[in-house]
């Protein structure tokens, strides 16, 4: 079933690429939004039956004992996904569950950082010619692979769009909360913040950007040694 839903991905991709004007905005938002949520259901339907290792350690860590079977000090760092997941499981009892709940989210701030990115730096480029890219990133190895094993990092990425678009689009204390958000999901994603800069308005910043490359790396180093 999985093949035959990422098939169908790419068939639409492939469709969209032909056919642009096929449907209004609000359209193509419905089959596009029906389509990947259908994906989720198909891969998480899956959760125990397949081998994913970071899914099921995922699972498995959403009731484990912070400080005996997780380390208190990693739970802290991506407090936002850790505290996050272990809420949702508090509620509705379902790990598979929690992961389609996750995915809803992955996919809203896709599109919502496409949309913005889209207007911030392409303003004057028809929306409907580029909305196949929506579903062709739906088929590139990050994500395919992101929705089994790296997940944090997709999820975190799609964020770090959002803020690199709401900043593009001159929000900048709304992107800049936005890139803390994907930081505390996965830390990793802090990598991203000379992006962040380079297209914030403020000159000076933009210069800084530079500069910031080398005690990121630094730190990203000293955090991955520490655990």
């Amino acid at each position: 079933m999985e093949l035959a839903i990422y098939f169908l991905v790419y068939l639409l991709a492939i469709w969209f690429i032909f056919f642009p004007k096929f449907l209004t905005q609000s359209g193509f938002f419905i089959i596009w939004f029906v389509t990947v949520f259908s994906l989720s259901l198909i891969i998480r339907s899956s959760i125990g039956d397949t081998e994913s290792a970071d899914i099921d350690n995922y699972i498995y860590y959403m009731t484990a004992i912070p400080g005996l079977e997780i380390s208190l000090n990693y739970m802290l760092r991506e407090f936002i996904f850790w505290f996050g997941i272990r809420f949702l499981f508090f509620l509705i009892q379902d790990g598979s569950l929690v992961f389609v709940i996750l995915d809803i989210v992955l996919f809203l701030y896709i599109y919502k950082g496409f949309i913005l990115c889209k207007k911030a730096f392409y303003p004057k480029l028809n929306q409907s010619y580029l909305n196949y890219l929506l579903f062709s990133v739906m088929l590139f190895h990050p994500f395919v692979m992101g929705m089994h094993n790296t997940y944090r990092q997709i999820l975190a990425t799609s964020i770090f769009i959002t803020a690199i678009g709401l900043i593009g689009n001159k929000k900048t204390i709304k992107g800049y909360l936005t890139s803390l958000i994907a930081v505390f999901i996965h830390n990793a994603s802090a990598m991203f913040l000379p992006l962040l800069m380079l297209v914030t308005p403020n000159r000076v910043i933009r210069n800084m950007s530079f500069f910031t490359i080398p005690p990121i790396i630094f730190l990203l180093i000293l955090s991955g040694s520490s655990e």
